[in-house]
Parts: C-alpha cells; sequence; structure tokens
C-alpha cells in the first residue's frame, strides 16, 4: 500500500469489500446489497475523507445525528467496513468505530414465532435429500449461522472428543464465527456424523439449501421456514430443557447472554428463586 495515497470510500474499495463479505463470508447477496447501500450512503458524506483519518466524533456521529430513519444499517455498514480495512486489509491501525454503539433491532421473534415446531423440522428432514439432511442435522446440532457452517463445509475443522466432555459429545467442529473468531461447538455422535459427510462434499450453497428445504416442505405439506430460524430453535430448545442461559449463550458464541436471551430464546422464563412453597 503507497504509505501517501488517501484510502477513500470510493467505488472500486467498496466492490471489493463486498466481494469479500460474499465469497469469504458466504453471507447473503441481500445482506451484501443492504451494506453495499450503507456505503454507497456514506461514500457521499465521506467525500474526500482519508479514512486513516476518519474520526467517530468529527466525521461519522454528527452524520447519524442528522438520520431521523435508518440509523442502524448505516451505522452497521461503515462500523464492519472499517473492521474490514483494519483486520482483513491491515490498511488502518485500528478500527476508528470500534466504540461506535449500533441501535440494537426490535427482536423478530417479538413479531413472529422463530422457533421450528419439532414435528415440522422431522417432517422436513424425512423429504430432504441426504447432503441436505446433513447440512441441517449440522445447523440443529450446533446452533450455527448458516454461513457458519457454509465456512465450515469449505474449510472446517473436526477435533476429537475432549477428555472433560460430558458423556453425550463425540467430537468438536471448528468454524468461523461471524466476528472473524476461530468458533468449537461440541456435538453428538449422530451430529459428528453428518459434519463428517458434509467437510468431505466440501463447498456448501446457500442458495441450494435454501431451494432444497422449500422442495422437502412442499413435499412434506408443511409451511415454509428458512434455515436460519434453527439458530433460535437450538436456542429456545437448549434454555427451555432446563440448560443455563451463560451456558447456551457460550455454546453459540455469544459475548454476553442478554443477546442470546432478547433475539434467541422465545418466551423466556427466568428460574425460580426460592418464594412460597
Amino acid at each position: 500500500m503507497d504509505a501517501d495515497r488517501a484510502i477513500l470510500l470510493d467505488d472500486d474499495l467498496r466492490t471489493r469489500f463486498a466481494t469479500w463479505s460474499l465469497v469469504e463470508r458466504h453471507n447473503t447477496p441481500r445482506y451484501v446489497a443492504e451494506l453495499r447501500a450503507g456505503l454507497a450512503w456514506w461514500a457521499s458524506r465521506l467525500a474526500g475523507v482519508d479514512l486513516r483519518e476518519l474520526s467517530l466524533v468529527r466525521h461519522v456521529l454528527p452524520e447519524l445525528d442528522q438520520v431521523a430513519r435508518g440509523r442502524r444499517p448505516r451505522a452497521v455498514a461503515l462500523k464492519i467496513f472499517c473492521s474490514w480495512l483494519h483486520r482483513e486489509r491491515h490498511e488502518l491501525e485500528h478500527n476508528p468505530l470500534g466504540a461506535l454503539k449500533v441501535p440494537q433491532s426490535r427482536p423478530e421473534q417479538w413479531r413472529r414465532r422463530k422457533v421450528v415446531a419439532r414435528q415440522v423440522l422431522d417432517a422436513t428432514l424425512d423429504e430432504l435429500e441426504p447432503m441436505w439432511r446433513d447440512a441441517i442435522t449440522v445447523l440443529c446440532g450446533t446452533g450455527w449461522h448458516v454461513t457458519e457452517l457454509a465456512r465450515f463445509a469449505g474449510a472446517g475443522e473436526i477435533s476429537p472428543r475432549p477428555r472433560w466432555a460430558r458423556r453425550d459429545v463425540a467430537g468438536v467442529l471448528e468454524t468461523v464465527h461471524k466476528g472473524g473468531e476461530l468458533h468449537r461447538t461440541a456435538v453428538s455422535a449422530r451430529v459428528l456424523a453428518a459434519a463428517r459427510r458434509t467437510r468431505v462434499r466440501g463447498e456448501l450453497g446457500i442458495g441450494g439449501l435454501r431451494k432444497a428445504l422449500r422442495r422437502a416442505q412442499a413435499r412434506a405439506g408443511v409451511d415454509r421456514w428458512g434455515a436460519g430460524r434453527l439458530r433460535h430453535t437450538v436456542a429456545s430448545w437448549a434454555v427451555h430443557a432446563g440448560e443455563d442461559l451463560g451456558d447456551v449463550a457460550a455454546f453459540l458464541g455469544h459475548r454476553d447472554a442478554r443477546t442470546t436471551r432478547r433475539f434467541y430464546v422465545e418466551l423466556y422464563t427466568p428460574r425460580k428463586v426460592a418464594t412460597l412453597r
């Protein structure tokens, strides 16, 4: 990189970021399009600003303060973009938006149910082709994002069962979390077998999984549901079965159990404390 050349939020850099997000991070085309739209908005407001000198206080917050609607997606797009410049391309010494607090979205499960009913899930699995049945089995046993499954299929690792593991653990699957960190998940024998077959097959197309689910759901005669809902399903299953919320959060790769409770566990009920017997 030429140290004297300014780093600008131009179309070329935005395109390279979108390609990385789509190809390397396996994000959906729709999500990547939302990121690009957010960055296009920022490009008009940060025209001529060298991103090495980007200031949260001087450049970013004044623009966000003028936004009546759509503040969150714009903040997310720029924060992820700066993180990419810092962590992936090493063109920034630090992420200038690391301290930016992104407004929380309203949990979707407040508006509609996200958990897939067990009978609906089983009926769909019965109609899926083997490779897609394996993919759904891994998601049900890990609570991963679909993009994390795709990264595992392409370059994941499988480790032996740790000595400290509980009896139902047969092995450990490794993938890259959406934040870029290595994420390890202990799984049962059934999930481990499905994961091995998935890993041997290699690349897994998210679009192909979506189409396979729709075909299977039509044959099974059940309502449509997307693979992304399985993360909510796994979290709810675990908490409702009596697992500690903090343990569920760690299993899913959340830094804060409040994220798990707010966004992923349906009909959460806190543990009972000592009261009237």
